[in-house]
């Protein structure tokens, strides 16, 4: 998700760690830190701290692994464990940002940063009860210490992430450095549309997560989510919340009016009688973790299957704009982006490099011929 594409190089003896793809949402080109000493990111590579730290790295313990996907597309769900020490809460992150931590690579002295799952429990037979919209779901008032396992979901694809995968689960170590923030995101925010392709699903995840879970006042009214991916593995089980024609399209949901269920997360989500996939398990537990009165909805979009995200009709856009706003005073509407350079290419640009870092630039591809009045893109 880089342009341009420097080069990798190694670490000297201050220079700050090189970084791979800083959102990691499935980017492989690379950027550089400052060799500066005063930039927060020029913590000697070697240095370690006791708990998670912005500058210096800090170990955790690879405590479990699960396969997700074969072939090209193999990876898996990675946990990672800080055992003993205490450090900052991250529930300030888990409620208000999209971010990442870095992983360093030691042989090659490279590091890239990935972006955790939320906190949401795995075991989808656990149900969570919520009692009032400012109440916090049992499930995740304590999800958020510094101390509690961090999970992603990495590609076998890439130095870092072979690295990573060659690592033995439970006595293996892992450094970390972090957290960051790629997006902070606004207190009034009403409404996301969150298009995300492959592992960019977990920053999707993670907006679901703060906005319809975390959040008591302020939170959103509505989330919803259009995954697309390469193989139907990767999805194994999901079921998409809309069907039929509507499947693909936005321009009806942009109105407020269409494909939608009551309570928290729509029905018709998990395929009768098949097994479900990790992800697709992370789904289900998060929409049962849904706060009364907001609204998840989850698209599912296979390549292989010949299922696509589809702009639709924008000529409709204008009028929903009128609608949507007369309903609630200046709220926030994100259009959120994460994914391949390639899909990133064909539904909103990808975001350049400038002097001091990485920067949105020009609005392209198809989001950029649609009128989307009062909507806000954002590429992460």
């Amino acid at each position: 998700m880089r342009h341009p594409r420097p080069r990798l190089r190694a670490l000297l003896p201050r220079p700050a760690l090189a970084l791979l793809a800083s959102s990691a949402f499935a980017g492989f080109s690379y950027r550089h830190l400052s060799t500066t000493s005063n930039t927060t990111n020029d913590a000697g590579a070697d240095e370690e701290s006791p708990v998670l730290h912005p500058r210096l790295f800090t170990g955790y313990r690879l405590a479990e692994r699960r396969s997700v996907g074969s072939g090209d597309g193999r990876g898996g769900i990675f946990v990672l464990r800080k055992d003993g020490g205490e450090g900052p809460s991250l529930e300030d992150w888990w409620t208000n940002k999209v971010w990442s931590v870095e992983v360093k690579q030691p042989q090659l002295q490279i590091a890239r940063a990935y972006t955790p799952l939320p906190p949401i429990p795995y075991d989808t037979t656990t149900t969570i009860t919520t009692t009032s919209a400012d109440a916090t779901p049992a499930s995740t008032a304590t999800a958020a210490s510094a101390t509690s396992p961090l999970r992603f979901w990495i590609r076998h694809a890439g130095e870092v992430s072979a690295y990573l995968h060659r690592l033995a689960p439970g006595t293996s170590n892992v450094s970390l450095r972090g957290p960051h923030a790629e997006f902070s995101l606004p207190p009034n925010t009403s409404d996301v549309l969150f298009l995300a392709g492959g592992t960019g699903i977990a920053p999707a995840l993670q907006v679901a997560h703060a906005l319809l879970v975390k959040r008591g006042e302020g939170g959103a009214e509505r989330v919803r989510i259009m995954w697309a991916v390469r193989r139907r593995e990767e999805c194994a089980g999901g079921v998409g919340d809309v069907g039929g024609e509507e499947e693909g399209r936005w321009w009806g949901w942009l109105k407020g009016g269409r494909g939608w269920g009551g309570g928290g997360g729509g029905g018709g989500t998990v395929g009768e009688g098949e097994e479900l996939g990790e992800i697709v398990r992370e789904i289900e537990a998060l929409k049962r973790a849904v706060r009364p009165g907001r609204k998840f909805e989850v698209q599912y979009f296979v390549d292989e299957e010949g299922s696509f995200i589809q702009p639709g009709r924008p000529e409709a856009q204008p009028e929903a704009q009128k609608q949507s706003g007369a309903q609630t005073p200046h709220p926030t509407k994100l259009i959120l982006l994460a994914g391949p350079d390639g899909f990133l290419d064909a539904w909103a640009g990808r975001k350049l490099w400038a002097e001091k870092g990485e920067v949105q630039g020009p609005l392209r591809g198809a989001l950029s011929r649609m009128d989307l009045g009062g909507w806000r893109v954002w590429k992460l």
